[in-house]
């Protein structure tokens, strides 16, 4: 008896030492703010991942939804231009819900620091941000009903609060991160200093999307959305509102997934192999082809229109001889796209 009570009495400070050693790393996280329990980011993301994916079916399944939800007044020329761009936006939400799946794993296996999971919730918040924004003032301006607000407030509203969420646990906010886009545009699209041909083509991609959702966000107008040859020289109120969606999300939404790619390729096979690298590349491949086939399949469209409207003055002069050239340099942008997703797979 005497024994057991002496081991008894021997073991019990290291157990109480261990025990108040655990309480206070756990009360206090050596040092640190006690971290959030990782399952509400996991939620937060996971409902914005399956309102991103909602929207976007709605986008390319349903578009005559979305246009319902337009004024009449701001719609000029025929529909098929708009169901396009509708589809075109809905082209990049299984990437922006994908994304939002990814945080929610990493926030669940405490992977909050890297700048990877940073720099797409970034893009997230953006991308909502902006969407949101336009839908207000289209709204203002009276070319969109106060529902279509309010069904892009239901999506976006979650999607910023879980990014602000996110970029606050991991030390960040919007600002620091805004800050170092600059940098991370130079240092991506600087194709001569990368050292693999993933990284060089991710890198190549990377300025192409720039370049095209930048025209598309920030033009006052762009002949590519809305072609001038059916609307006039005037861009409807309706066409500006999804031209500016479109541009945004190809900025906040491809883009920020075609610089971790590059840096992937860059760093080693190792980190271009890791499944949250592979599925980004399937879908930023997804989002390409779909960009691709809803474009082709507007151009198409407008053929049909023009070769229907020989009597309307002025359209029968049209010069379509370069069409052709155009959907061919979609094909090989297509080709691009499935390039996108062999890597992945």
């Amino acid at each position: 008896v005497r024994r057991t009570q002496m081991k008894v009495l021997q073991r019990t400070p290291v157990v109480n030492a261990r025990a108040n050693t655990r309480a206070k790393s756990f009360r206090f996280g050596l040092g640190k703010p006690p971290p959030a329990p990782p399952r509400e980011f996991d939620k937060k993301f996971a409902a914005a991942s399956v309102l991103l994916s909602s929207a976007g079916l709605i986008d390319l399944l349903a578009p005559g939804v979305v246009l319902d939800l337009l004024s009449p007044s701001a719609i000029v020329g025929p529909d098929f231009l708009y169901t396009s761009l509708v589809r075109l936006n809905g082209s990049f939400a299984p990437l922006a819900a994908v994304s939002a799946g990814l945080i929610a794993e990493a926030s669940t296996s405490d992977r909050i620091e890297s700048k990877t999971y940073s720099r797409l919730a970034l893009g997230l918040g953006v991308y909502q941000l902006a969407a949101v924004a336009a839908c207000g003032v289209a709204v203002i301006e009276r070319a969109a009903s106060p529902e279509l607000l309010a069904l892009q407030a239901a999506v976006g509203i979650p999607t910023m609060w879980a990014s602000a969420s996110f970029l606050r646990r991991s030390g960040s906010n919007f600002i620091d991160e805004l800050r170092s886009v600059s940098v991370d545009v130079q240092e991506g699209c600087d194709v001569r200093a990368k050292s693999t041909a993933a990284g060089r083509f991710f890198s190549g991609n990377l300025i192409i999307s720039l370049v095209v959702g930048g025209s598309f966000a920030f033009s006052p107008y762009s002949p590519l959305a809305i072609p001038a040859i059916f609307v006039g020289e005037t861009e409807p109120a309706a066409g500006a509102l999804l031209r500016v969606i479109f541009g945004t999300s190809a900025l906040c939404a491809l883009c920020p997934v075609l610089f971790i790619l590059q840096d992937s390729a860059e760093r080693g096979a190792g980190f271009l192999d890791a499944r949250s690298t592979r599925l980004l590349a399937i879908f930023a491949g997804l989002a390409t082809l779909l960009v691709d086939a809803g474009t082709i399949g507007s151009i198409l469209d407008s053929l049909e229109y023009l070769r229907a409207s020989n009597a309307v003055p002025g359209l029968e002069d049209v010069d379509t001889t370069q069409i052709p050239n155009l959907i061919s340099a979609l094909l090989i942008a297509g080709v691009l796209g499935v390039y996108f997703i062999s890597v992945g797979v």
